[in-house]
């Protein structure tokens, strides 16, 4: 994770530079481990989950409305 630099000494010019682009490759890195890199990502895995839950959500309550609709035809 990046942390703030709690040093009061200047940095020279060329310190600054591998600074930033430290910074800028772990960034890199942190978004296509997030969004992936022509492959699936974290994010769209967990979206491909989230379709899937749904799914069998609405599944299982179509089929307990069926359910119900059927008992209460049985013992009407």
């Amino acid at each position: 994770m990046l942390k703030p630099t709690t040093d009061a000494v200047p940095l020279r010019s060329h310190d600054f530079r591998l600074l930033v682009v430290q910074k800028l490759t772990l960034l890199e890195t942190m978004m296509i481990e997030l969004a992936g890199n022509g492959q699936p990502g974290r994010i769209q895995r967990l979206e491909d989950k989230v379709r899937a839950h749904d799914r069998l959500f609405w599944l299982m309550t179509g089929a307990g409305v069926v359910v119900g609709w059927l008992l209460q035809r049985i013992f009407a």
